[in-house]
């Protein structure tokens, strides 16, 4: 629309603004539209006016009141419009400032898990009633998650431990010394396996600061050679499949790579071979196509074998596959604990919603603005069908989610 000009921290209830109506024609009636938006990215509900232009015979407008008028009777209903004067009164004062007032609304005769419409009007000393102003609101959505309290600041990392294989708990872990300021990221610390039988184990690391980081963990062998040493594994999606490259940095005695595929990161099946170099001290390259991707997230890793019957696996790579798919990818679909959201580009605000196959709402998320990706946990649902609407202030769209 025509932008009106405003300033930081202005009143816009007494902007003045200058309107243009040199275009239209004389002698027809018309409707003047303004809105607003606030810093979160939401658009006001529209105000109308009409208005005419040069009407022969049009009697001359009153002069403008030299102080503006009380409103004198303000009202409220839910859904349905009983008409005007027939609502629920909402209590006001003389000289009241209405922008400022705190109404109680009844919504006891409302069913649980329903969304619903409130709508608010007043009246003037002239007699005339206001555009109803409309507000959308939920009732009693069914295991309605708490929004959490906004984060602290950022703190210093103050604990880190380690341990092998075992976790011992949050806190019993090996310490590992800190010194304020330190980059974690690039610190240096002994871990001592003396203690360890020969053979495959797993390092585990994580910090605290307020709260326990995740875990990080990584495989290593002790007391014999490693039959490779990985560079890399990345993935690509292509016209006619993924591709999966990976590198090695070293292989002593190797025999086989298998590339396996998975939908839910946890099973995974054999989608293609490929011969190791055997023993190589020098930079090696590896790719498969993998044709049968399928529409959502992909997870890859490489299977190595040696001569000797050993193997080891590679990092998970994870490729997600528009091919088929709108904006919006939900994945997996069916889905035993997670789904994740994908959208194609950072989004504006707003709300993530699940349905049950009865119609109720079951779930209800906040979609931060530019979030390219959502977490949902239907972990604790039961199996079926549902109904999952991703609402923004411009579109809403819905799909169709299976809990297995």
């Amino acid at each position: 629309g025509i932008a009106i000009t405003i300033t930081a921290a202005q009143d816009i209830n007494g902007l003045i603004a200058s309107i243009n109506t040199a275009a239209l024609p004389s002698f027809s009636t018309n409707q003047l539209f303004i809105r607003t938006k606030n810093a979160e990215g939401f658009w006001s509900i529209t105000q109308s006016a009409v208005f005419v232009i040069d009407i022969a015979g049009d009697p001359a407008y009153p002069t403008a009141p030299v102080a503006p008028q009380n409103v004198t009777q303000a009202e409220y209903f839910i859904n349905t419009d009983p008409g005007f004067g027939s609502g629920t009164a909402i209590p006001i004062t003389a000289a009241q400032d209405i922008n400022g007032i705190i109404a109680s609304i009844n919504t006891s005769s409302l069913s649980a898990a329903t969304t619903n419409q409130l709508f608010v009007s007043t009246k003037n000393a002239e007699g005339f009633w206001s555009i109803t102003n409309i507000s959308t609101f939920v009732v009693n959505a069914t295991s309605d998650p708490v929004y959490p309290a906004a984060p602290l600041a950022p703190t210093n990392v103050t604990l880190a431990e380690y341990f092998i294989d075992t976790d011992p708990g949050f806190g019993n872990g090996i310490p590992i010394t800190l010194s304020a300021g330190v980059d974690i990221a690039n610190l240096n610390v002994v871990v001592d396996v003396n203690a360890l039988a020969q053979g495959q184990h797993v390092l585990f690391v994580r910090s605290r600061s307020n709260l326990y980081s995740i875990s990080n963990a990584v495989l290593f062998i002790k007391g014999s050679v490693l039959p490779l040493t990985w560079a890399y594994i990345r993935g690509e999606i292509k016209a006619d499949g993924a591709l999966i490259s990976w590198g090695t940095v070293s292989e002593s005695n190797t025999a086989q790579f298998y590339l396996e595929h998975s939908t839910d990161g946890i099973h995974f099946t054999t989608a293609g071979t490929l011969a190791a170099a055997g023993n190589s001290n020098t930079a090696l390259q590896y790719s498969l196509l993998h044709s049968g991707a399928v529409n959502g997230l992909n997870y890859y890793r490489i299977k190595q074998t040696d001569r000797d019957g050993r193997f080891t696996y590679s990092p998970i790579v994870k490729i997600l596959n528009r091919k088929g798919n709108g904006k919006i990818v939900i994945a997996p679909n069916p889905a035993s604990n997670e789904v994740t959201i994908y959208f194609d580009k950072p989004m504006a605000a707003g709300n993530l919603r699940l349905y049950n196959s009865s119609g109720q709402m079951i779930s209800l998320q906040r979609i931060a603005e530019g979030s390219q990706q959502q977490k949902l946990d239907v972990s604790k649902l039961p199996a079926g069908i549902y109904q999952l609407q991703v609402q923004t202030a411009t579109a809403v769209e819905t799909f169709k989610l299976m809990k297995q």
